[in-house]
């Protein structure tokens, strides 16, 4: 079935035990929803768009912005003729070339990440050998609104949206007792995305 978005306001409202929303209005549910949609692609990448991206000369460091708006995550470069660039991290890349930044060559070769928005094609290139490439990334879902729209992601991912959702209703809405009230959904989405998140309240006075 499609979830759509006013099916999962419900509930998230339902989860968080404010069906009237009085604790927490229908925009801020909606506000929260779409923002783990978000991280949610970025994680799974279930989503995923290309966009052609012809780089500069001479020039080694660029914004995502730069190739396209609502990029979340690139997982791809390709050249024109099939080849992939390495992903490398962005460590190994400054460990193995600490001039990286103003490295030319005549092909890039690979990209790496930096922070949330910077990336890297290395090395740069002159202007003679530049050519466009397809840059493959997960794209920002389209905003939920509190309507009959479907929402973009699988199905399967809608247990964890609503986990992470109501993990940060609790915590915006700064409950956090019972323990297991954030423990429980936080769990049940770390292990549903393979990832460890431990979670424990520290009283005042007990060891850091």
């Amino acid at each position: 079935m499609a979830f759509t978005g006013s099916a999962l306001i419900d509930s998230l409202a339902r989860r968080v035990r404010d069906t009237t929303n009085f604790a927490h209005d229908r925009p801020t549910l909606l506000d929260v929803l779409n923002r783990v949609s978000y991280v949610l692609n970025a994680a799974t990448r279930v989503k995923l768009t290309s966009t052609s991206f012809t780089p500069a000369a001479n020039r080694t460091l660029y914004q995502t912005d730069a190739v396209a708006s609502g990029i979340l995550r690139i997982v791809g470069v390709r050249e024109a003729g099939g080849r992939d660039l390495l992903e490398i991290p962005w460590e190994s890349l400054v460990l193995n070339d600490p001039a990286w930044l103003h490295t030319t060559g005549p092909r890039h070769e690979m990209f790496a990440y930096i922070g949330r928005d910077l990336f890297v094609l290395y090395p740069a290139v002159k202007s003679a050998d530049i050519a466009a490439l397809t840059v493959i990334h997960a794209k920002t879902p389209t905003a939920l609104a509190d309507d009959a729209v479907a929402w973009e992601l699988p199905d399967d991912l809608e247990p964890v949206l609503l986990d992470l959702s109501e993990v940060l209703i609790y915590l915006r809405g700064r409950i956090f007792s019972p323990q297991e009230m954030i423990a429980a959904p936080l769990k049940r989405a770390a292990d549903a995305l393979g990832v460890e998140v431990p979670y424990a309240i520290k009283r005042l006075g007990e060891g850091f």
